[in-house]
């Protein structure tokens, strides 16, 4: 890994443009770092797509429930057809993080995202091996996450990211409505996305953290389970019909796809 702004680095902003734009904004899971030369830090510059598969059910007016199934429902994300939002998200990082190491086995870093902060700890007893601890908060919607993992990053320092372990405590969520059940288009100013109900769900998941870096570049793919929920809780409706009352939200798994830029120093 080198100190400067290489070229790779530069050059493949265009890429994460195109992925951004794929996969819109949300709350991304915590970044993952590489193991770090020692006495050394690291600056982290984070794109990312994500989706999850859900649904979920609404009500009419006239009391008929319709189910509604979406492949990007499950994270909160601005959805498909609105140019502003895709545009600010592909321009500016999804995350921006922070790394060092304190002492030979041990380093912490912060994060800062469009949707949360959070700090994160790994602790290595092996060379190879360590336990890695991550916590990070949402702007919105009262959520948080905590994160405990085991971490096999340093087999390859500096070169691969394995981490894989359990994550507690509540996600944002996005319930969108089909069209059908939306305000007519132009009908309230300022807003962009598509019609659906906020809600966050307290959950336990599996997540798994596993990528490869050349240079300054890493690809990073992060995928998790929902192994247990608890009930959602539904906020407002942007550009709902009126008379629309949100039933049920279930979501299962989902991925975070993010590239990774590092700038390392000392």
């Amino acid at each position: 890994m080198r100190s400067d702004l290489s070229l790779p680095f530069r050059s493949a902003l265009a890429v994460v443009a195109v992925l951004t734009f794929l996969g819109g904004c949300a709350q991304l899971p915590p970044p993952a770092f590489p193991v770090l030369p020692p006495g050394m830090g690291a600056v982290g510059v984070s794109q990312a797509a994500t989706w999850a598969w859900s649904r979920g059910k609404v009500a009419r007016p006239d009391g008929t429930i319709e189910e509604v199934r979406w492949n990007g429902a499950g994270d909160f994300r601005f959805g498909g057809g609105q140019g502003a939002a895709r545009l600010i998200s592909a321009l500016f990082p999804a995350l921006i993080a922070v790394r060092g190491e304190i002492t030979p086995p041990l380093d912490i870093g912060a994060h800062l995202g469009w949707q949360g902060m959070g700090l994160a700890g790994r602790y290595r007893f092996r060379p190879a091996l360590g336990v890695a601890l991550d916590a990070q908060a949402g702007y919105t919607f009262h959520t948080y996450q905590v994160k405990v993992s085991a971490d096999a990053s340093g087999l390859a320092p500096g070169r691969v990211i394995l981490n894989a372990g359990v994550s507690l405590g509540r996600w944002p969520h996005f319930l969108f409505v089909p069209h059908g059940l939306q305000r007519e288009e132009g009908s309230e100013e300022g807003v962009i996305g598509h019609s659906g109900f906020e809600l966050n769900r307290t959950e336990v998941r599996l997540e798994l953290s596993a990528g490869a870096g050349i240079r300054d570049i890493f690809l990073v793919l992060q995928p998790y389970i929902v192994v247990a929920s608890g009930a959602p809780r539904f906020g407002d409706c942007y550009l709902c019909a009126a008379g629309i009352r949100p039933i049920d939200f279930s979501q299962s798994f989902g991925l975070a796809l993010s590239i990774l830029f590092l700038n390392v120093h000392r």
